[in-house]
């Protein structure tokens, strides 16, 4: 198994934007504990990141025998805010970064039905360069029952990500309250 460590352990307990360790630490700490990858987030780079920044990151992360598993673009997707679905309306940036940082998924959130439509077109935009979107839904349990009232709701939004060029990973990690309901 291929363990990645989220890069959410170098920020502060109150802020998601401030790193606490400088993202050369975290690489640092993830090789000597026996991670294969790092999880990025936008408190170390993000789409608001000069090329520069990217670029260092990318040279940090080699020099460790790391990988990138998954970025996470920007802060109101960390905080899966109302504007946290506005990635799916322009999702180039995000794709960009994560080909530079050579990540397979990016994170991206879906709050309504309408958010669905924007989704399709950036799973698609994605599989075209080889990126899977991951639909942000961590500790959204609530959020997760009105988006999914139903389990009918739940699968007609799977089959519209299933066929063969559009990729999402539906997250349910820590939304396990609502889930077993929903699949059982």
């Amino acid at each position: 198994m291929h363990l990645s460590l989220s890069v959410r352990i170098a920020e502060g307990f109150m802020s998601k934007e401030i790193p606490i360790l400088p993202l050369d630490d975290v690489v640092v700490i993830a090789a000597r504990a026996g991670y294969s990858a790092v999880c990025m987030r936008a408190s170390q780079v993000g789409i608001q990141s000069s090329t520069k920044t990217v670029k260092e990151a990318v040279e940090m992360v080699r020099q460790m025998g790391l990988k990138v598993s998954m970025v996470t673009g920007d802060f109101d997707i960390v905080y899966n805010n109302g504007r946290g679905p506005n990635a799916l309306r322009n999702i180039g940036p995000y794709l960009r970064l994560a080909t530079v940082l050579g990540a397979p998924l990016v994170r991206v959130v879906l709050r309504c039905e309408d958010d669905i439509v924007w989704g399709q077109r950036a799973a698609d935009e994605a599989a075209e360069v080889g990126i899977r979107l991951v639909r942000r839904s961590a500790t959204e349990g609530k959020l997760l029952a009105k988006f999914a009232q139903r389990t009918a709701d739940y699968l007609r939004t799977v089959k519209v990500f299933s066929s063969t060029t559009r990729k999402l990973v539906m997250d349910f990690f820590a939304s396990s309250r609502a889930v077993p309901y929903a699949i059982r």
